[in-house]
């Protein structure tokens, strides 16, 4: 599977969003699915940088990653004022930039709808990544940005797993709650 830690963090730095500030982890309420492995990121040396970033991954019966789903919370950089869509774009950019690093071939994304994350008003898109003419990858980000943070939600799966899991994806999208 590409790497979504990788993906994470390019989206983190491209998005040229401040890490200062970020929201603790304990003002995202979130419940993960039974059967996934959660863990807080929020160890900068760990991660490669300070903020709340949460991830859960389901694993195959070999212990490899069949899904992951990620949760972060940046302050956006003072003083700049960046659109839903602006975060969207930026979001793809950095996803298509890592997973063609990683040795896709091919990487498209649908055209972005309108939906909500933590009840509010976000962006959605639905991406795949393809070795030749076989995708491998896909992944679906969903982007909020209010109070002077961009909320993202990532799900990525091997392709053969993606529909497999997508209920435990809206699980955690309904889940999701923002707290000041």
């Amino acid at each position: 599977m590409l790497s979504v830690r990788s993906v994470y963090l390019t989206i983190a730095c491209l998005l040229g969003l401040s890490t200062q500030g970020a929201l603790a982890a304990d003002a995202l309420e979130v419940t993960w699915p039974e059967g996934w492995t959660a863990q807080e990121m929020r160890n900068p040396a760990a991660t490669g940088f300070p903020g709340s970033n949460q991830r859960a991954a389901r694993l195959g019966a070999d212990q490899q990653p069949q899904a992951s789903i990620h949760l972060s919370s940046i302050q956006n950089p003072p003083g700049e004022t960046w659109t839903l869509s602006m975060h969207m774009e930026s979001a793809q950019r950095a996803l298509r930039q890592v997973v063609i690093s990683q040795g896709a071939a091919a990487f498209a994304c649908d055209p972005t709808v309108e939906t909500t994350l933590g009840g509010l008003p976000a962006l959605e898109s639905t991406c795949r990544a393809s070795k030749g003419e076989i995708e491998v990858v896909q992944t679906i980000v969903k982007v909020e940005s209010s109070g002077g943070f961009v909320h993202m939600l990532v799900y990525q799966a091997r392709s053969p797993y993606f529909e497999t899991y997508r209920a435990d994806f809206n699980a955690v999208r309904a889940s999701l709650r923002f707290t000041p």
